[in-house]
């Protein structure tokens, strides 16, 4: 089997660091050649009751060993039933366990079908679904927003070209998997931490615009936003599709742009690019797509997409928000058990820096 792809990865609660993680993983669905993974992580609490904290859906794909083409027929299908000789007491938990969980692959498979019905399908050329006429008016009150009075204090909406990062790597043999080509982890981590890092600057957007009352003093400034730090807390994946694979000794670059916002969230996208050294100017030789979620209480509420490219990003990260959520109280309710390290919450001033 190969990954290809993983989908809707939420956060539900808080992980607490001092106690284990339980992992879980059972099929939801199943094809000819293809099958549907959940992934439940889990801890227990004081009392000893399961909860959980992270879920994610896996596309895995079974290939031939020799030609790495997908395999017919190769998958059976699957069955709710339990056939073992378990005690009439285990057998019920084993019977409630399937029972949840087929609620739970069924409720996934609605998302997943409104997924597809509003999808562009950016990661496989021509959109299949652009932007209708009430989308194109909403990014035109996008662009009106960003520009303000100057003789007012508002700050205006940030552009995604001012959250568009880059960084680029040579991939190394000790990254490969079982195939000789790249562990799909090696992307998942460069990924996320490039979005995490844009995700961390655009939650502190309003800190990054002069105050007001900033005149060059210090003592002035130091209770203004600007002295905040803030950091966006990761709460998911909308997806990570593997399209092609990257090979050992490939020029990679990742780009992550923040492509959709609302006061609570905001979604990133990472392309990754296998580039040619010898013709820098050349397109990419291979590419792939994720999508991350962040959490925040103080997002700018928007942020401006320029290039037609830009527009497809954020009207279909904008699409999924409103299908797969998450809704504000969620993300409250997530972020209300998170405690952070002083540095990391805002504790410091630029004033004690300075002085330091």
């Amino acid at each position: 089997f190969v990954t290809a792809g993983h989908y809707y990865s939420r956060k539900i609660h808080s992980t607490e660091l001092s106690k284990d993680i339980i992992l879980r993983c059972y099929p939801t669905l199943t094809g000819r050649s293809s099958m549907e993974i959940r992934t439940d992580a889990l801890q227990e609490d004081d009392s000893g009751t399961e909860k959980l904290i992270n879920v994610c859906f896996t596309s895995m794909v079974a290939v031939d060993k020799q030609t790495l083409r997908p395999v017919k027929d190769a998958i059976p299908k699957l069955s709710t039933h339990n056939d073992s000789n378990h005690s009439n007491e285990d057998e019920r938990r084993e019977q409630e366990r399937l029972r949840m969980r087929t609620e739970m692959a069924e409720k996934h498979t609605q998302i997943r079908k409104k997924r597809f019905a509003t999808s562009m399908l950016l990661r496989n050329g021509p959109s299949s679904s652009p932007p209708i006429q009430e989308e194109m008016a909403a990014i035109h009150l996008l662009h009106q927003g960003s520009i303000v009075d100057s003789n007012t204090n508002d700050i205006p909406l940030p552009h995604v070209r001012q959250y568009t990062y880059r960084s680029s790597e040579i991939v190394y043999p000790e990254k490969r998997n079982v195939h000789g080509k790249l562990f799909g982890g090696f992307v998942m981590e460069n990924g996320h931490t490039l979005a995490q890092y844009a995700a961390d600057f655009y939650l502190n957007h309003a800190n990054q615009q002069k105050p007001s009352n900033f005149d060059g003093d210090l003592d002035v400034a130091k209770d203004s936003k600007s002295t905040r730090q803030l950091r966006a807390i990761p709460l998911g994946l909308d997806e990570a599709i593997f399209l092609q694979p990257i090979s050992i000794g490939d020029h990679v670059t990742f780009t992550a742009r923040v492509v959709h916002s609302t006061p609570r969230t905001c979604r990133v996208v990472v392309i990754v690019e296998v580039r040619n050294p010898s013709n820098r100017s050349s397109a990419p030789l291979r590419s792939n797509r994720l999508l991350f979620l962040f959490g925040g209480n103080d997002f700018p509420n928007g942020i401006v997409p320029n290039g037609y490219d830009e527009i497809l990003m954020h009207v279909d990260a904008k699409r999924r928000a409103a299908v797969e959520g998450p809704l504000d109280e969620e993300v409250d309710g997530i972020l209300s058990q998170i405690k952070l390290f002083p540095q990391l919450n805002g504790k410091k001033n630029i004033v004690r820096d300075f002085r330091e």
